[in-house]
């Protein structure tokens, strides 16, 4: 008698080739649920359920943050440092981990509508002034610990700190030296990030004006001038480090380019990658998005505008003469 082995077809195996014919063919997306339903239209995925939920992949901070090259509004949750859930809200290349916090709507809009992020006026080496529309303004102060204050430690010199509201139903302010994970206080849930401050060499903040996600060194007693990030001439692209002058979870740097008077033609220029053509090659690549240049014994001059990072925290400079030069006048938080 010939034995013949029966082989069992898992039903999931047969309910994902049942899904996907008609997800490629009948061109509607899937749905999950008990009603036998179809997809809603517009919804490559729809599950309903009034008993169950949708579990997104659980991980350590330290995972995060290895995943290679993660898609821009990729989803995980966080289960150690502060818990959350977690998502990538920049490129694969230049990624930026943003926890789901405090962005709810509210008598004002946003919670962060109205915000402006400035130096106190008495105390501004330590102290931090916070506005939205929904508190008014909230100091922080850095010589401190807890709600208001710094999460853990203490001031250092040439460090960024970064800033964030915090909620247990009270909004307050937090600074830390996490640009993701803040040490929340004991009965604190709720966090959203607003922006990013540095201190100098004596562990004081460097004047910094925000309003909105854009930010300005304010020129005078600290910061003297707005600091240079590459001067000189260059042979070709070069590339350049941003975060000791920018935000390092910026997502645009504000760049004052300058190009001096000498005896021939000086040209400065930036760009956010190498595929520009650096001038005077006429080698028919696009022109870079900052191009300055002087004419022969003329006039030296100056240009400022917005680079937007495709790599985290470079860019590249191209200069034909020791009177070229960059300058970091601020940047764009990645709100």
């Amino acid at each position: 008698m010939e034995m013949k082995t029966k082989h069992s077809v898992p039903i999931c195996v047969i309910a994902i080739l049942f899904l996907n014919y008609f997800g490629v063919n009948g061109q509607i997306g899937m749905a999950i649920n008990s009603t036998g339903a179809i997809a809603n239209p517009s919804a490559m995925l729809d599950v309903a359920s009034n008993s169950q939920g949708i579990l997104v992949p659980r991980m350590l901070s330290g995972q995060r943050a290895a995943i290679s090259s993660p898609a821009t509004g990729l989803l995980v949750y966080q289960i150690d440092g502060t818990e959350g859930f977690y998502f990538n809200s920049c490129t694969p290349t230049a990624p930026n981990w943003v926890m789901l916090g405090l962005a709810v709507a509210n008598t004002s809009g946003n919670i962060l509508s109205g915000l402006k992020v400035v130096n106190n006026p008495v105390t501004p080496n330590t102290k931090t002034d916070i506005t939205i529309n929904a508190t008014g303004t909230i100091t922080n102060d850095a010589t401190i610990l807890g709600a208001n204050g710094l999460d853990a430690g203490s001031l250092a010199a040439n460090t960024w700190y970064y800033f964030y509201l915090i909620s247990n139903g009270t909004i307050v302010t937090l600074s830390s030296t996490s640009a993701t994970s803040p040490t929340l206080p004991a009965g604190y849930t709720k966090v959203a990030y607003i922006g990013s401050r540095l201190t100098d060499g004596t562990s004081h903040f460097y004047r910094i004006n925000q309003f909105g996600n854009r930010c300005r060194y304010v020129v005078g007693s600290n910061p003297t001038g707005v600091p240079a990030l590459a001067t000189g001439s260059t042979s070709g692209w070069s590339s350049v480090n941003t975060v000791g002058t920018c935000s390092p979870v910026a997502s645009a740097i504000y760049i004052t380019a300058i190009a001096g008077n000498v005896w021939s033609y000086v040209t400065t220029a930036v760009a956010p990658n190498t595929t520009y053509d650096y001038p005077n090659t006429n080698n028919g690549l696009p022109p870079p998005p900052i191009k300055l240049q002087t004419s022969s014994y003329g006039p030296g001059g100056n240009v400022s505008a917005d680079i937007y990072f495709e790599t985290a925290n470079t860019i590249y400079y191209y200069g034909s003469s020791y009177t070229s030069g960059i300058f970091c006048s601020g940047w764009t938080e990645n709100l």
